[in-house]
């Protein structure tokens, strides 16, 4: 969805949009004070009237959290700056006396933030229905309850089950690599986007992208499927891989673990990779945007070995090699062009 600020004054600023301007009241409503009994039972119910209720409220929350917002709300409202300067992001950290005004920056600065592409979107829902998850550039390594182990990549999300023997795993967002402890008489299944993965002992990768989820076999066997689909499971064997998508699996192909799953030692590697697939890459890696505003550039072929806990050092080779220039602004935000 497209939007637009409308010139308006500050306590009386609308959306084009009933629905967002709702969610930008509450948004704003529920930071001034604690709300009472009475108020909390209205939000619910707004909330319960319509499923886009939600969605707009949690997408204000989640930009919120997002690196380089509040820079966004103090550029739209500089009169804020002493109340939203002594706000912690963190809703634990209480609630400060929004002016109204407030109520004008912060719809701004979603609209500035929309545009740009800053946040990477609604991930909220996903984050409170797991029971796992990281932020972009951490990594997990976890015991499962049957000692099996996976090790949750960079800003990813699982829901786990083992109730009543069961093994099964949903991957909400991101990456997870899985150890599995042998169990034939408990298949272990882990499901994302597009299918679901089924072993019972052996140690494979999936990922969830934007519009394919993949899998990598490091050892012993795994059994996909797709969602839905008609045609018989997939078997793969070591050093193999896998892309599940909406339209189904697609060939098996030939996979090098060692270079797909480095980050598991924290590195990450490219052979003849187009640099924007290595910025898209490293992006994952860090809280900010970058933009890559020289598309001339784009399909540059790069190679390289590079540390993921210095993905900046990494950007700025990048940028030396490509002769782009480089420049950061407030909310670790990254142009190249």
């Amino acid at each position: 969805m497209t939007r637009e600020r409308q010139e308006t004054d500050s306590a009386t600023f609308t959306h084009e949009d009933p629905v967002a301007d709702q969610a930008l009241d509450w948004f704003v409503n529920l930071r001034n004070e604690a709300p009472s009994a009475r108020a909390s039972q209205a939000f619910a119910d707004w909330l319960a009237e319509d499923s886009r209720h939600a969605d707009e409220f949690l997408r204000l929350e989640d930009m919120w959290g997002a690196p380089g917002f509040r820079d966004a709300v103090l550029a739209a409202a500089p009169a804020q700056s002493g109340v939203f300067g002594l706000r912690s992001a963190s809703r634990a950290a209480g609630r400060s006396a929004w002016p109204r005004m407030a109520r004008a920056g912060v719809a701004a600065a979603a609209v500035f933030m929309l545009a740009l592409g800053i946040w990477q979107g609604p991930h909220l829902w996903r984050i409170w229905h797991s029971d796992f998850y990281t932020v972009a550039g951490e990594q997990a390594n976890l015991t499962l309850p049957d000692g099996s182990t996976m090790i949750l990549n960079t800003a990813s999300a699982v829901a786990i089950d083992f109730a009543d023997g069961r093994r099964e795993i949903r991957l909400l967002e991101g990456e997870a690599w899985f150890g599995v402890i042998p169990d034939t008489s408990r298949p272990f299944r882990v499901t994302g986007q597009y299918g679901t993965v089924t072993v019972t002992g052996t140690k494979f990768s999936l990922r969830l992208g934007a519009d394919h989820d993949t899998v990598v076999l490091e050892e012993g066997r795994v059994e996909v499927a797709g969602s839905g689909a008609v045609a018989p499971p997939v078997t793969l064997e070591p050093e193999q891989m896998i892309f599940l998508g909406p339209s189904g699996l697609s060939q098996v192909q030939a996979a090098d673990s060692a270079s797909a799953l480095a980050w598991r030692q924290g590195r990450i590697l490219f052979d003849e990779t187009p640099l924007s697939t290595v910025v898209d890459e490293l992006q994952r890696y860090r809280s900010g945007t970058v933009m890559m505003m020289n598309s001339a550039v784009a399909g540059m072929a790069v190679s390289g070995n590079y540390r993921l806990d210095d993905v900046e050092t990494a950007m700025r080779i990048l940028a030396e090699t490509a002769g782009l220039s480089l420049t950061r602004i407030p909310g670790g935000i990254i142009i190249l062009r």
